[in-house]
């Protein structure tokens, strides 16, 4: 059995971000039970004593995707992504590390959102199966989709268990695509920041705001969070296939 000094050193190198503490020492199979019980009950405390930084910015572009749901529930946010299996309390650190490696990140709640972040969640529907994001609106309330990288901008807005609005655009797609319409979120983002802002491409059709401004009045934007930011709970990583996830991460 591993002395609390050890398991303490062991949630501080993974909590971090080194994803070979737990291995180090075995893993989670070599752990008891009142031993993995202490370790996530300390990744847990740790968590939840963070102040968020800001996500996904590189060189002032946001460059990465993330589904937004008005939650602290994550274990019903688990069990609706099928991402039941050994999911794990997680600081910022360690769940940038593990979403960077192919898992997936659940924020705390802020300012009254989880943030999920690694999940290709999906937006489009056929009469007789609602989509993902439909879905989760539905038993949540909202769900909001976000995407940026290069050449493509995105948002899709989805209350109640219907998609109110879906905004696609950029030089990297064949045809813009826009469904619904402007979400009041959208409305307000383009009104407050870019109202004196010129087109300079000449496409009055493309909206002038971005994804994070959108963000920042219909959930909240994970680029500007910090010690302003309400917290609620922890973080929690997960995975979609245990056998693809790096060795000793998940208690699998």
């Amino acid at each position: 059995m591993l002395e609390k000094e050890t398991l303490t050193s062991v949630a501080r190198r993974f909590a971090a971000g080194d994803m070979s503490a737990v291995a180090e020492v075995g893993g989670w199979r070599a752990l008891d039970v009142e031993e993995q019980a202490t370790l996530r009950n300390l990744l847990r405390d740790m968590s939840a004593e963070q102040t968020p930084r800001p996500l996904g910015e590189e060189n002032g572009d946001v460059l990465f995707t993330w589904v937004a749901v008005p939650t602290g529930d994550h274990a019903a946010l688990l069990d609706e992504l099928g991402l039941t299996c050994a999911a794990v309390p997680a600081t910022q650190e360690l769940g940038l590390g593990v979403w960077g490696s192919g898992g997936v990140y659940l924020t705390p709640q802020w300012d009254g959102w989880t943030l999920i972040c690694g999940h290709a969640v999906s937006i489009d529907s056929t009469d007789a199966t609602p989509s993902e994001l439909e879905r989760l609106s539905l038993r949540f309330g909202a769900a909001h989709w976000y995407g940026s990288d290069y050449g493509c901008d995105g948002w899709a807005m989805a209350e109640h268990g219907k998609l109110l609005r879906l905004c696609m655009f950029g030089d990297a797609l064949e045809q813009d695509m826009f469904v619904g319409e402007p979400h009041r979120a959208e409305v307000d983002a383009t009104l407050t920041w870019y109202a004196d802002v010129e087109d300079d491409d000449g496409d009055d059709d493309r909206p002038r705001c971005g994804p994070a401004a959108v963000a920042a009045y219909g959930s909240v934007d994970p680029t500007a969070v910090g010690p302003h930011t309400r917290v609620e709970g922890h973080g929690l990583i997960a995975v979609h296939d245990p056998a693809t996830a790096p060795i000793g991460v998940f208690p699998v």
